[in-house]
């Protein structure tokens, strides 16, 4: 939990994010990724996690997203080894209500929290901070090889 906690609230992976250009995070993680170039966006693709680029006279990172449902498929080597080694093991799923209280003990009060509810997926919104979190909101969602109801789906810092 202490992953997503730190990335919501610092708005960084492992000490970088937005603003940084594509060495950073290769400093920060490696370089086991996938490249992909679409539309002038580069997609760099670490597994769990996955980081937006834009070329502004040289490539800048513009949105950072953490891809939780792909845990549950089992794809626990889909996190970075230097994640792993800075935080240990990864659950298949993570709870919306786990990372609420997970903020509550880092002091963020209820008052700084915003829950929208959408069609299939409901937000997480912390003011003052680039994050938000989707979790799974559909009835019909059962856990298994995907998330279930009230399971994060994608932490998006922008």
């Amino acid at each position: 939990m202490d992953f997503y906690l730190d990335a919501i609230l610092a708005g960084k992976i492992l000490g970088s994010g937005i603003g940084d250009p594509p060495g950073a995070m290769q400093e920060a993680l490696g370089s086991d990724y996938l490249d992909d170039l679409y539309k002038g966006i580069k997609r760099r693709d670490y597994g769990l996690i996955e980081f937006a680029y834009q070329n502004d006279n040289g490539w800048v990172c513009r949105g950072v997203s953490i891809q939780v449902h792909r845990l549950a498929g089992g794809g626990a080597d889909l996190v970075p080894e230097p994640v792993l080694a800075s935080y240990g093991a990864f659950g298949r799923y993570v709870e919306l209500d786990g990372v609420v209280e997970g903020l509550h003990g880092r002091g963020v009060g209820e008052d700084m929290i915003q829950r929208v509810a959408g069609r299939g997926f409901d937000e997480l919104r912390i003011a003052s901070c680039r994050a938000t979190a989707f979790a799974v909101n559909d009835l019909n969602c059962e856990r298994g090889t995907k998330p279930g109801i009230g399971d994060v789906w994608t932490i998006s810092i922008s």
